[in-house]
């Protein structure tokens, strides 16, 4: 105890050196601490990244692919009459590629389109004021509505965030299993309908005259074939939460444009339309489809003959247009994700499913750049190790320093202390009781300090690092359409690193903390006092 009250006394006297040591403690350390918490915080969202983003698959059509087929200029051998035909990929094709061993767990989906006389589509309008053109029209059918069909309550969309409901319900297992005329329609929609909880609206399944439906006008009733209409009821409303991968307004508009008017139902209401338009296409006489020859005549444009014998003219261009547009009205798409169990199965997984998929069908890797934002947070906690070591060399160095010149003004009082008889280790232990009294205080403060100031650089540095990282990587991306509509974005995959980046400290960090504190400062204060502690006493009262 005797120790103690001398430092506390020798504190008091010379408190104008203490006060100057307490502040520089605070200043060197809250660098260190700073520094030792946003590595902290860099290694443990690396690790939920590694455990948390588990890279995904998925499969669709591959629309590049598909303009390519009649275009010769893009695909050679190619002549306009070519009409591609995309295959459906089968539940049974989904189910084989989801029993492959890299797969943890999928989800499939369906998609029809369905027209509405007495309904408008949504148009939403970004906060720069930009939205889509009033001048857009349909035919009297209204617009094409994509139904969505899914087989889970809480679906990929809901999971991911893309979409949250803000009024109703989800669908029930029930009404998963069994055919329900039930649907979740976007917060946007019901606006623009006057739609709520509870309210119905027909959904027609039309089947289109192809050669009669070249533009978005010409799909009335006028040219077509069969309809059959299935009423709905409104039960959940959801408000849009989707970020492009590209750059740009207008992508980011067409993407909200479709998320805003895309309604959601169980996958068996959907399987149901399409299995009722196979019914309604068997009963139709296959002479009342035309001959694309017998439109020849209603164009006046002169016809160009290619050196292959190709027949190239607008009437051959529009009847292949109006075919494939009525066909695909009339067919029902599947997509699937699949969730990988490791992002070292992602080569294995595309090898392999690519085998299987038919033609114009493409796999799209959503890894949410796994490997370059885990990248970017490895470089980010080496660097700032690399920043933690200098910190902690330059407190010893100062310290060091200053404290030397303060054990220089008391050399008399420590060889007095030698003549008379008291021991080395004694001296010590009161010198480094003395500096400990101040550097407690001083690290407390500085925990609270370095706290602030790794927040501060967490905003200013870290996360704009990573920003800078997106920015640069909003380059065209092969399925990006895909991504867009499964929301695997790398803005949205940043959104999530930013949300698990947390300052915080724990019992175990702020121990750390404290003992690398305080060992600095007892290495700074050792090395002083052992430079004067081995002179002999005549020595240092020279």
């Amino acid at each position: 105890m005797i120790y103690a009250k001398r430092a506390t006394l020798k504190l008091r006297r010379e408190w104008k050196k203490s006060t100057i040591l307490f502040l520089l403690i605070i200043l060197l350390s809250s660098m260190v601490t700073s520094t030792m918490i946003i590595n902290f915080a860099v290694e443990r969202t690396r690790e939920q990244v590694e455990s948390n983003m588990i890279p995904s698959a998925v499969i669709g059509i591959d629309y590049t692919e598909v303009s390519k087929y009649g275009c010769p200029t893009r695909r050679p051998g190619a002549n306009f009459n070519e009409i591609p035909v995309v295959p459906v990929v089968s539940p049974e094709l989904i189910r084989q590629i989801a029993a492959l061993p890299y797969v943890s767990h999928y989800e499939y989906f369906t998609s029809f389109d369905f027209y509405s006389p007495s309904l408008t589509d949504y148009r939403p309008v970004l906060d720069n004021g930009l939205s889509m053109s009033d001048d857009w029209w349909w035919g009297d059918l209204g617009f094409p509505i994509k139904v969505r069909g899914v087989q889970r309550p809480y679906f990929y969309e809901i999971e991911q965030g893309m979409i949250e409901l803000v009024s109703g319900r989800t669908f029930s297992d029930e009404e998963l299993t069994n055919l329900s005329n039930v649907v979740m329609i976007s917060e946007g929609f019901a606006i623009a309908n006057e739609l709520r909880i509870g309210s119905k609206f027909p959904l027609v399944n039309v089947i289109f005259d192809p050669t009669k439906v070249f533009f978005a006008p010409d799909r009335n009733k006028e040219n077509t074939l069969a309809m059959e209409s299935y009423d709905v009821e409104v039960i959940g409303v959801f408000r849009t939460n989707v970020t492009s991968v590209y750059e740009g307004y207008f992508v980011h508009l067409e993407l909200k444009y479709e998320f805003g008017n895309r309604i959601y139902a169980p996958n068996t209401f959907v399987e149901m339309a399409s299995e009722r338009t196979e019914f309604m296409l068997a009963g139709l006489d296959p002479t009342g489809w035309g001959d694309w020859q017998d439109y020849f005549e209603e164009w006046t444009e002169e016809v160009e003959i290619a050196d292959d014998g190709t027949i190239i003219s607008p009437a051959v261009m529009m009847f292949n247009l109006s075919n494939m547009v009525a066909r695909e009205n009339n067919t029902m798409r599947t997509e699937a994700v699949f969730m990988l169990d490791s992002p070292r199965s992602i080569s294995d997984f595309v090898e392999t499913a690519n085998d299987l998929l038919p033609p114009f069908h493409m796999i799209v890797i959503g890894d949410n750049h796994f490997h370059e934002i885990l990248s970017a947070l490895t470089v980010i906690e080496s660097t700032f190790s690399m920043l933690l070591l200098v910190s902690i060399l330059i407190q010893v160095l100062i310290l060091g320093l200053l404290i030397t010149y303060f054990m220089r003004n008391r050399k008399r009082e420590i060889g007095i202390y030698l003549s008379v008889g008291v021991a080395k280790g004694k001296i010590t232990l009161q010198l480094i009781i003395e500096i400990l009294l101040v550097a407690v205080f001083a690290l407390v403060i500085s925990l609270i300090v370095g706290n602030l100031l790794a927040s501060r650089l967490a905003d200013r540095l870290i996360l704009n690092d990573l920003l800078t990282y997106v920015e640069q990587s909003n380059v065209y991306i092969p399925g990006g359409i895909l991504m867009d509509r499964f929301g695997l974005s790398s803005g949205q995959a940043l959104s999530n690193v930013i949300n698990r980046y947390d300052v915080s400290l724990n019992v175990l960090n702020t121990i750390i903390i404290m003992g690398v504190g305080l060992g600095a400062t007892l290495l700074a204060t050792f090395i002083p006092i052992m430079r004067i502690l081995r002179l002999k006493p005549r020595e240092i009262m020279m």
